[in-house]
């Protein structure tokens, strides 16, 4: 920071930038501009600075910008701010953005103690004739994403020795991607099974590939609990199991991934199939095994709000379902039509799901490998 101390940052509704730059420059302390709308995120920035970071904040009250979209506004709530301090101006309205810039210039600051953050390139840029940094990351992981944005974790279930394992789901997988309609038949007769125990279900019926243990879905010799867990994966999860441990395969130690991640927001619960973190940037693989055009554009959409709603603007979609390709295309063709972000959400149908698993020849990962570096 060119010898400051404190780093001054604009409160947008989204806080992640202003954490990765706080997180990057590692200032002594930090003044946050913010308005009366985005207090709500400016307050958990705060506890993440100091509860991640051990940075402290200053004159947060005195700080407040009234109006930001009234320039006289921003200007009143910038001046005198900018001694001995370094401006990030990435957050906030575009007005106070502009107006923050030039006041700090008016107050001698230098185009060296100017930054934004670049999220798409992963870089923070400086005004002036220096050397950009890449964002830092160690300290960013699902957990602080979520509070930033206001999401609680609910706890995992404990595993059991008896749980579906990513063998069990690449099995199911391979079973289901031969013959689609094989993947509503078993959600059907499994979703009848769920409140009785008749008719019990053996796993070889669904499958050629012996699995490590035998195993039959209920059995006598189960809990209960084992039971409705592969009641559960049979319906539907083998398919987000599958296909996380395949992007595993391909991040290596570079992402963290997580599945099955149940949160809570404004006392309304919601599941999210896998999760992935690379570097500072949120992925968001939803699963279904439908293959209605209609029901997967509206999992897409869903979807893509989901993962705007945890991992800021430039957080990554997409859904992998059993559409045959005719259907991709016009679902495709839909979402091009309405979407017009420069990250639209991908979608990958029954022909990408048979090349991840190498239905017809090898393996050929491509399309998510490209997506998951996008």
């Amino acid at each position: 920071m060119n010898g400051k101390k404190t780093l001054v940052l604009l409160v947008g509704s989204n806080p992640l930038p202003n954490y990765l730059a706080a997180a990057t420059l590692k200032p002594a302390r930090v003044l946050l501009l913010y308005t009366p709308e985005t207090k709500p995120p400016k307050e958990r920035l705060v506890h993440a600075l100091h509860d991640r970071l051990q940075i402290p904040t200053i004159d947060i009250d005195g700080a407040q910008v009234e109006d930001a979209g009234s320039a006289k506004s921003v200007r009143a709530a910038c001046k005198g701010k900018f001694a001995d301090a370094h401006l990030n101006y990435t957050g906030g309205t575009k007005v106070m953005a502009a107006i923050a810039r030039l006041v700090f210039r008016e107050e001698k600051g230098l185009d060296v103690d100017a930054s934004y953050v670049d999220e798409r390139n992963g870089l923070l840029r400086f005004d002036g004739d220096v050397p950009s940094l890449p964002l830092a990351t160690d300290e960013l992981g699902l957990d602080v994403i979520l509070a930033l944005h206001d999401f609680a974790r609910k706890p995992p279930s404990e595993a059991l020795p008896t749980d579906p394992t990513p063998r069990d789901a690449e099995t199911m997988a391979r079973w289901c991607l031969e013959e689609p309609t094989r993947a509503t038949a078993l959600y059907r007769r499994v979703s009848r099974n769920l409140e009785t125990k008749a008719e019990p279900i053996s796993y070889k019926e669904f499958a050629d590939a012996p699995l490590t243990e035998p195993l039959q879905v209920p059995g006598d010799e189960w809990s209960r609990k084992a039971i409705e867990r592969w009641i559960k994966f049979l319906r539907g999860p083998w398919q987000e199991l599958w296909a996380a441990e395949v992007m595993r395969t391909l991040a290596g130690a570079e992402a963290a991934l997580h599945v099955g991640v149940n949160l809570s927001r404004n006392k309304r619960d919601t599941e999210l199939d896998v999760l992935m973190i690379r570097g500072h940037r949120l992925y968001l693989l939803s699963c279904t095994t439908d293959s209605t055009p209609d029901l997967c554009k509206l999992k897409l959409f869903e979807a893509t709000w989901r993962a705007r709603q945890v991992g800021g603007d430039l957080a990554c979609c997409a859904l992998a379902c059993l559409l045959p390709a005719e259907g991709v295309a016009k679902v495709r063709a839909d979402v091009e039509a309405t979407w017009g972000e420069s990250n639209p959400p991908t979608l990958f149908g029954l022909d990408e799901l048979g090349a991840w698993i190498g239905l017809h020849s090898a393996p050929d990962r491509t399309s998510l490998a490209t997506w998951m570096k996008s």
